[in-house]
């Protein structure tokens, strides 16, 4: 892509100073056409000699604007895919903007899918993992456990496990069974274990009773 400008440096001041208003006018001029098409005008006056300097740093400065231009180019094509020119001489970039029509489907997928759930979730019936009271009396008793106790408790509470709404009441039976049998066994091992002797002093002192002698003879 071709610039639309050249740079006018400062110190062309001093290297102009000689020349009149006119010549300053058709040297930039000149500098315009050179600028624009590449070609360079005829110039007969002072201002041709101005000219020829000035022209070699437009077509310094245009070489390093190109490979700088090149370069960046080069850059984006290993980053974003290839490049494709289009009539106005500019480049598109048609992985980045398959990239980026990637993210908005994406972005359209993952909020279509939160408005699913979020619409699931508020079709979804209050306590849904609450059993009648019949499904819990039956398994109960596979379970060896007191239905009534775990429905009053649970009809308390909302039937809810901590803060979160109870979704598996068969779990719920059977973690009861467990503490149950764990609360049991801790209880047996507990109790103190009763001592039985046979010392018949030490029976006499603890009930105050003396055993009778037996008679003479006999025993």
């Amino acid at each position: 892509m071709a610039r639309e400008y050249f740079c006018a440096y400062h110190s062309y001041l001093k290297q102009c100073k000689g020349l009149s208003d006119g010549e300053l006018g058709r040297l930039f001029r000149a500098l315009l056409e050179y600028s624009a098409s590449g070609a360079a005008p005829e110039l007969n006056g002072r201002e041709s000699v101005a000219f020829d300097f000035m022209a070699a740093n437009i077509d310094r400065d245009a070489e390093a604007y190109e490979k700088t231009c090149s370069q960046n180019r080069e850059n984006v094509s290993k980053r974003y895919g290839r490049i494709r020119p289009n009539t106005n001489n500019t480049s598109v970039y048609e992985s980045y903007q398959e990239k980026e029509e990637g993210k908005e489907e994406l972005k359209k997928d993952i909020s279509s899918e939160i408005s699913k759930k979020s619409a699931a979730r508020s079709s979804r019936p209050k306590n849904e993992g609450k059993p009648s009271y019949e499904e819990l009396e039956v398994y109960c008793k596979e379970q060896g456990v007191d239905a009534s106790e775990i429905w009053d408790y649970y009809e308390s509470n909302g039937w809810r496990v901590g803060k979160n709404p109870m979704k598996d009441w068969k779990a719920v039976v059977r973690n009861w069974k467990r503490r149950q049998f764990s609360g049991a066994s801790a209880k047996k091992q507990e109790e103190p274990q009763k001592n039985y002797s046979f010392d018949l002093e030490a029976f006499e002192r603890d009930h105050k009773w003396r055993v009778p002698d037996l008679p003479e003879g006999e025993g």
